[in-house]
């Protein structure tokens, strides 16, 4: 299987050379890839502005060609998946919950011009997804000692910072390693 998640454009560059040496994850055929367009979206603090997420990706089915004609995304590991905040946002407010902060404090310290209620909503996506999270943290190492009696939230974004101690945005990296979407 190939990537799904990018760190940056060389990359994107490379797999984009290999395309059509790619297996469809839907069809599982070769050489029906094409590039199909990109991934916009809205900036999370310019208003509406609109930035690059990602590209799509085309099995075509066109003339003739025996793709399944799906589409599906490939996207830059800074942006979560369906979501107009960015990995880097989630991760200070991961942080500013773990030193102590309440929900609502620790999301209006990140700076991000969203909602409040935009906190609840990515505060619940993280506790839903906890499960797989904490399973594929499991997978690479296991969870720092002494943190037991914690809030499982809590003890979940240790573990992610654990694996990740060196990353400036553990989301980014943690959604660049597994490929898979954080929330």
């Amino acid at each position: 299987m190939f990537k799904l998640y990018f760190d940056n454009l060389e990359e994107v560059v490379d797999f984009f050379s290999r395309l059509k040496l790619l297996i469809c994850p839907h069809c599982r055929r070769i050489g029906f890839l094409i590039r199909h367009g990109s991934l916009n979206g809205n900036a999370e603090d310019q208003g509406s502005a609109i930035i690059k997420r990602g590209y799509r990706i085309f099995c075509s089915n066109r003339n003739r060609r025996k793709g399944c004609g799906r589409t599906f995304p490939i996207l830059y590991s800074t942006f979560i998946k369906n979501r107009t905040v960015t990995a880097k946002t989630v991760s200070r407010f991961l942080a500013n919950i773990v030193s102590g902060m309440n929900r609502l404090k620790a999301f209006t310290k990140t700076g991000s011009s969203l909602t409040v209620s935009s906190c609840y909503r990515i505060f619940n996506g993280i506790k839903l997804a906890q499960a797989r999270i904490r399973t594929l943290l499991l997978s690479a190492q296991p969870p720092p000692e002494g943190v037991g009696l914690l809030d499982p939230v809590v003890q979940t974004i240790l573990h992610l910072n654990s694996v990740f101690p060196l990353s400036s945005c553990p989301v980014s990296s943690f959604q660049s390693r597994f490929q898979v979407s954080f929330i």
